[in-house]
């Protein structure tokens, strides 16, 4: 979650002020990067969808598709390398590649029509960071505020307003981000929540086999022998499947571990 009170970028505040009533409101449209960037690019890749084509607009949060002028935050939660030896070094960060990366950047322009598929967007400065698809970086259009308010609950109302984000899908959500220019005014009882928005947990999955409770495994291709991992920098079940197994007790990165069959009952 990030909101930045930042006055130095040409056009802020272009969006108004804001006052939100509504619980569970979310203020960002996401996309994911369509092609990997690197240091000094100028431009950004992204993919446009619908019958009629929106970049950054899907969920028509904003008035209309992208323009000169309006923000975005790249961010990229994924792409670390870890330790996969069996044994307690298992999931060691060994390297943070890209994770963790973001750079806020203002839009110089984008297409005069935007087309289904691929569109080229310029900014306004060079990138100062390398962004990986692989990583699954994604772009996040940030709203333009002089000022923000979450009014109190309405008496009588089961749920108080709420600043929230769209939730990640393994592309795209997980992040709350605006720039105010004034005052940021949270009034009794509202809030800006973005709990479980986030890396998701280990999927469950059902087997009839016996369970080995004499497997110990930190990491194992097999449900037969361990629960599902959670995410982390390093990726989910098709990174942590391209490497030593998605199930087992061994905890990946900052993820969760997934309890071995002796664990059951």
């Amino acid at each position: 979650m990030l909101l930045s009170p930042l006055v130095t970028w040409a056009q802020a505040g272009k969006h108004g002020a804001l006052t939100v009533t509504a619980a569970n409101t979310i203020l960002n449209e996401y996309a994911a990067l369509a092609a990997d960037v690197s240091v000094g690019s100028t431009s950004l890749t992204l993919t446009a969808t619908g019958t009629t084509p929106t970049l950054l607009n899907a969920n028509k949060r904003f008035s209309g598709s992208l323009q000169a002028g309006d923000l975005l935050l790249i961010y990229q939660g994924q792409g670390a390398s870890m330790t996969t030896t069996e044994g307690s070094s298992y999931g060691s960060v060994s390297a943070l590649g890209s994770a963790g990366r973001y750079q806020l950047v203002q839009v110089a322009s984008v297409p005069t029509t935007v087309a289904s598929g691929s569109n080229t967007v310029t900014l306004t400065c060079a990138l100062y960071a390398a962004f990986t698809t692989a990583g699954h970086a994604q772009v996040v259009r940030v709203p333009r505020y002089t000022s923000l308010t979450v009014t109190p609950a309405a008496a009588g109302t089961a749920a108080a307003p709420t600043i929230t984000a769209q939730t990640w899908d393994g592309s795209t959500g997980g992040i709350l981000v605006a720039e105010v220019q004034g005052n940021i005014t949270l009034n009794n009882g509202a809030t800006l929540d973005v709990s479980g928005k986030g890396f998701r947990g280990g999927i469950v999955k059902q087997t009839t086999d016996d369970a080995n409770n004499q497997n110990y495994a930190y990491a194992s291709a097999s449900n037969k022998y361990g629960a599902a991992k959670g995410e982390s920098i390093v990726g989910y079940t098709t990174e942590y499947s391209a490497l030593t197994g998605t199930y087992g007790r061994g905890a990946p990165a900052n993820g969760g571990g997934g309890g071995n069959s002796h664990n059951g009952g």
